[in-house]
């Protein structure tokens, strides 16, 4: 996890180039991400210190991976140029315009971050 001031980055790195589906549901204070035919080997969970984000939690379930971030934000979600890893960035709430509650989500290609 890569905290800056306005944003939060979430890098999942994988063995394997990322082909399946992402379905995203929203409420009011949290966002919950589904990768389907991606697995985790165990629950995790990351505190955040900014105003936006409070809580990142990892779930594996089966056949798929969840992923919950807690707090009033957005959350936007891309693959790396060569397709072995995911980007969760996540921002504060007023940066977007309004998203529907439920929706699978186009995943786009972007170069991956590098630590700074």
């Amino acid at each position: 996890m890569y905290e800056r001031e306005q944003r939060v980055d979430l890098l999942l790195s994988l063995d394997t180039i990322y082909k399946g589906k992402i379905k995203q549901s929203k409420s009011r204070d949290t966002t919950t991400l589904f990768f389907s035919d991606l697995s985790a080997l165990k629950h995790e969970q990351f505190k955040s210190k900014t105003d936006f984000l409070r809580l990142i939690t990892i779930t594996p379930e089966k056949n798929r991976l969840k992923v919950t971030i807690k707090g009033d934000n957005f959350t936007k979600v891309s693959k790396t140029i060569d397709g072995h890893a995911v980007r969760i960035r996540i921002t504060p709430t007023q940066e977007i315009t309004q998203i529907p509650a439920t929706k699978t989500l186009d995943v786009k290609k972007v170069a991956q971050p590098t630590e700074r």
